[in-house]
C-alpha cells in the first residue's frame, strides 16, 4: 500500500509523479473527461482488478447547484443498481463518497463510443445500422421493465468494445419513477443533447418523459447511423431546441441525405421521431420488432421459384411443358458434332470393306491347285 502512495520516478521521460488514490482505488489514467465528470481507469485494491471509476467534478457547477448534481449522480447509481444484468447494459459495481467526492465504479470497456465509429455519411450498409439499433432498443426495453428511463440516448453514450459488443452507458440523466427521485430542478429540465432529445423533454415537460422518450433517442441515433446527420440542425443549441420543441416543425427526411435509402426503412425512422409520444411505437421492443421485420423482408429474400403449371382438366393428361428451341449458338456446335460423327462412320465402313476384300484376296492366293487325275495305261494282258 505504501509503495502506491510514494512519488515515482520514470527513467524514460525523467518525470516524477504520484499515483492518486480514491478510497480503495488507485487512479491510473483518464479514460474520458466531460463537462461535469471524469472517468478514470483505476485499480481496485480490494478485488485486485481494473475498473472504470467515474467521479463528479466539484467545480463544474456553481456551489448552490452542487447538491443537485450530487443527487443526479446518486440517482444514476441507484438506477443502475436496480437493473438486473443485461449483456448490453453497463453494470454498476459500487458507488460511494470520499468527503464531498462522489464516485461510481463499473467495468472497464476497451473500445470506442458509437459516435467515433459512425462514418461521416453513415454506415454504407444499412443492415449494420439497423442491427445496432435493434440491440440498443432491446437494452432500453430491458431497463424500462424496471421503470428506469435513460433520457440521454445518443451515440456518445453507447460504447462498442474491441470485440464488437455494444453497451448502453452513462445513466446520469436517468429517472426512476418507482424510486420517485426524478430531477425537477430548473437545470434538470433542459439536461440532454438537443439533436437526440424528444419534444416533451425539449419543452421541459418532465412529467411526460417515459419509455417513448428513449425510443425517440434511439430513432435519432439510427437516423445518424443511416445518414451521418441528425433530424434537426441549427446555428446553435437554442435554434435546435426550438425546432425540436415546435410541434409544427417536422424532422428532415433521411432520404434528403441518402436518396437511395429504402422508403420503408425511412418510414420506420420517422415514426419513432413523431412529435407526439402517442404517435410513436408502443414500446422500444415494438420498434425493434418492426426493424427486424424490415431486415427479414428486404435483406433475406429467397430466390424466386418458377411459376407452377396450371392444373389440367379431369381425365386429361398433364401437357408437357414446352421446350424452347435452341439458339443459333447452341445449334452450331450440334451441327459440327453431327458432321464429325458421319465422317467417322464412313471411314469405319471403308476400313471394314477394305479389310474384307484384302482377306478374300489373300485366302484365294493361298488355296492349293486341284490334283491332276492319273489314268494308268492298260497292260496287254488286261482284258
Amino acid at each position: 500500500m505504501q509503495d502506491l502512495e510514494k512519488v515515482l520516478h520514470c527513467k524514460r521521460c525523467d518525470k516524477r509523479f504520484r499515483l492518486d488514490r480514491l478510497d480503495d482505488y488507485v487512479l491510473l489514467d483518464v479514460l474520458g473527461d466531460g463537462a461535469f465528470g471524469i472517468v478514470y481507469r483505476a485499480y481496485d485494491l480490494h478485488n485486485r482488478r481494473e475498473v472504470a471509476l467515474k467521479q463528479l467534478k466539484e467545480k463544474a457547477v456553481p456551489e448552490h447547484e452542487f447538491e443537485s448534481w450530487v443527487k443526479r449522480a446518486e440517482l444514476e447509481a441507484r438506477a443502475l443498481a436496480k437493473i438486473d444484468f443485461h449483456p448490453n447494459v453497463l453494470p454498476l459495481y459500487t458507488s460511494g463518497y470520499v468527503g464531498r467526492k462522489f464516485f461510481m465504479v463499473t467495468p472497464v470497456i476497451r473500445g470506442r463510443t458509437l459516435d467515433a465509429v459512425i462514418p461521416k455519411r453513415g454506415f454504407p450498409d444499412p443492415p449494420r445500422a439497423v442491427g445496432l439499433a435493434i440491440t440498443i432498443l432491446r437494452a432500453l426495453h430491458h431497463i424500462h421493465g424496471f421503470k428506469v428511463y435513460h433520457r440521454d440516448v445518443k451515440p456518445s453514450n453507447i460504447m462498442i468494445d474491441n470485440n464488437g459488443n455494444l453497451y448502453l452507458v452513462d445513466f446520469g440523466l436517468a429517472s426512476c419513477r418507482q424510486l420517485g427521485v426524478a430531477m425537477h430542478t430548473e437545470m434538470g429540465t433542459m439536461l440532454g443533447t438537443p439533436a437526440y432529445m424528444p419534444t416533451e423533454q425539449a419543452r421541459g415537460e418532465i412529467n411526460r418523459v417515459g419509455p417513448w422518450s428513449d425510443q425517440y433517442g434511439a430513432g435519432a441515433v439510427l437516423y445518424r447511423m443511416l445518414t451521418g446527420g441528425v433530424p434537426y440542425s441549427g446555428a446553435n443549441v437554442y435554434a435546435v431546441v426550438a425546432q425540436v420543441g415546435d410541434y409544427n416543425t417536422p424532422p428532415l427526411p433521411p432520404r434528403r441525405f441518402r436518396p437511395n435509402l429504402d422508403a420503408g426503412l425511412e418510414e420506420l425512422v420517422l415514426r419513432s421521431l413523431r412529435k407526439f409520444p402517442g404517435e410513436r411505437f408502443g414500446s422500444c421492443a415494438e420498434f425493434a420488432d418492426a426493424l427486424q421485420a424490415w431486415v427479414d423482408r428486404h435483406m433475406k429474400r429467397p430466390s424466386p421459384s418458377p411459376a407452377p403449371l396450371p392444373p389440367s382438366p379431369a381425365g386429361s393428361p398433364m401437357p408437357a411443358q414446352p421446350v424452347a428451341p435452341p439458339t443459333p449458338e447452341a445449334r452450331a456446335p450440334a451441327r459440327t458434332r453431327g458432321r464429325l460423327w458421319a465422317a467417322l462412320l464412313i471411314a469405319a465402313a471403308l476400313l471394314i470393306a477394305g479389310g474384307f476384300l484384302t482377306w478374300k484376296w489373300v485366302a484365294s492366293a493361298r488355296q492349293p491347285a486341284p490334283p491332276a487325275f492319273f489314268f494308268p495305261k492298260k497292260s496287254p494282258s488286261s482284258p
